[in-house]
């Protein structure tokens, strides 16, 4: 633990120094951004491969198998043949996967046989993406990029220590949006396209960007005085009846003929417990619980940039699709994995909720947020979610002897 803890202190540190040392553009700046990112995706980088649940799914072995092959187009038809999501292989099973994954792969493969450089570029990939979202939003609306970093290493980064593909896919893809919501179309629809080319399920963020689209034909602001409390009775609901729910959706898509071959996903196999449940939950429901909270009479800044409002009106909305998710977590855990792409949101939605509220009220959000995000952090690490605690690295061990 102490290596997570360590790793993510001096990140910080250093996105808090160069925020006060320079601003927001020219070379310095970004060469000390970039080098804030680099303590924590080291620690995922040199970590076991026992560290995390799908390292051995698809980093060794699908790493492994690349550098057989001299060809990158080989490899890749071979990996696109696979019969049942998998084949066996001298390194083990060899899992499909899509065609940027695959590309990364390969190239790794080119130049080193040592995986950890594999997991290294991953966490990178998504640090990365997160670091330019962050900075954007940071820029465009005065807002603090290290509550922000704050959010994604203490309710975002231990997950992506899992199911990897995904949250690349998710960091890609929430840049992607970011720039939509600026009107770079094209530039949207390349790093739309990267995103799907990490993780099929991405394509979500098309579905996204048209809700976004649809936002801005409603002129009217939406008030949240009572969203937390109807967001409880929607999760007790959820949490009551959402295997019902997921039995009706498969008799239906039962009905069309592409989607009956996919009807496991639907399947209620047994799911968490519900205190493992509340760890993904918990970050939305504040957000929903901080945005009712800002509504109260005196709390609420009077200086609000229409935009950011806009913002925040869509991120609260994605945000109870992501909550409505992640509740399933209590059936099954295929279907709640789409939630990924609607919690992103959750690293630029918390300080632009906050910045609602006028002066004197924000630093007790900020604390209710560390508190939230110190509560999380532990949870994940001691309840052994993803097989992320204890922390093992031989390399490091090896450095540190």
């Amino acid at each position: 633990m102490i290596e997570y803890i360590i790793s993510i202190s001096v990140s910080l540190f250093i996105i808090g120094l160069v925020r006060r040392l320079s601003s927001q553009k020219g070379l310095i700046f970004w060469l000390f951004a970039i080098l804030s990112i680099l303590p924590p995706v080291i620690v995922a980088g040199v970590r076991d491969f026992s560290i995390g649940t799908d390292v051995e799914s698809y980093v060794t072995t699908n790493f492994g198998w690349a550098g057989v092959y001299n060809n990158f187009f080989d490899y890749n038809n071979y990996i696109y043949s696979l019969n049942g999501n998998y084949g066996w292989t001298q390194f083990g099973p060899v899992h499909q996967t899509e065609f940027g994954y695959n590309v990364l792969v390969y190239f790794i493969s080119r130049f080193t046989t040592d995986p950890h450089w594999l997991l290294f570029s991953i966490q990178f990939i998504i640090s990365l993406f997160v670091l330019l979202s962050v900075v954007k939003i940071s820029k465009t609306f005065g807002v603090s990029m290290l509550w922000q970093m704050f959010i994604y290493y203490f309710t975002f980064y231990l997950f992506g220590l899992n199911i990897m593909r995904q949250y690349m896919a998710a960091a890609i893809m929430l840049w992607a949006i970011l720039l939509f919501v600026e009107r770079k179309y094209w530039a949207y629809l390349v790093f739309q396209i990267i995103a799907i080319s990490f993780h099929i399920t991405s394509l979500i963020g098309i579905i996204i960007v048209i809700l976004w689209w649809c936002s801005l034909e409603r002129s009217k602001l939406t008030n949240y005085k009572s969203a937390f409390f109807k967001t409880v009775i929607f999760v007790a609901i959820i949490a009551v009846f959402g295997g019902r729910i997921l039995l009706l959706i498969e008799n239906i898509a039962s009905l069309i003929p592409y989607l009956r071959y996919h009807l496991s996903s639907l399947d209620v196999t047994g799911g968490y417990v519900f205190r493992r449940m509340l760890v993904y939950i918990l970050p939305g429901i504040t957000i929903i619980f901080l945005i009712s909270l800002s509504e109260l009479r005196g709390a609420k800044s009077n200086n609000l940039d229409v935009i950011q409002e806009r913002l925040v009106k869509f991120i609260v909305s994605l945000t109870l699709v992501g909550i409505t998710l992640n509740t399933l977590y209590l059936f099954q855990n295929v279907i709640p994995r789409f939630a990924v792409y609607f919690d992103v949101f959750r690293i630029i939605g918390f300080i632009l909720i906050i910045d609602r509220f006028k002066s004197n009220y924000r630093f007790v959000m900020l604390v209710i947020t560390t508190f939230l995000g110190f509560g999380i952090f532990g949870y994940i690490l001691y309840s052994g979610n993803g097989e992320l605690f204890p922390y093992s690295s031989n390399i490091l061990k090896e450095l540190l002897q």
